[in-house]
């Protein structure tokens, strides 16, 4: 398990999951995502990019 920590690295906020056809709205901070999962945020486009290069990585 891997701690991300979205929300204090790049300053966004995880408003939705969605892995597979579930779609988990307002998750907590310790719902887990997984490889192939979708997450929509909200935060700059700046703050976006950073997080889409870090998980590329």
């Amino acid at each position: 398990m891997i701690d991300l920590n979205i929300r204090q690295r790049f300053g966004l906020t995880v408003i939705a999951i969605k892995h597979g056809k579930e779609i988990n709205v307002s998750p907590k901070p310790t719902d887990m995502m997984a490889l192939h999962d979708v997450i929509t945020v909200v935060g700059s486009i700046k703050s976006v990019n950073a997080l889409d290069d870090a998980l590329k990585k």
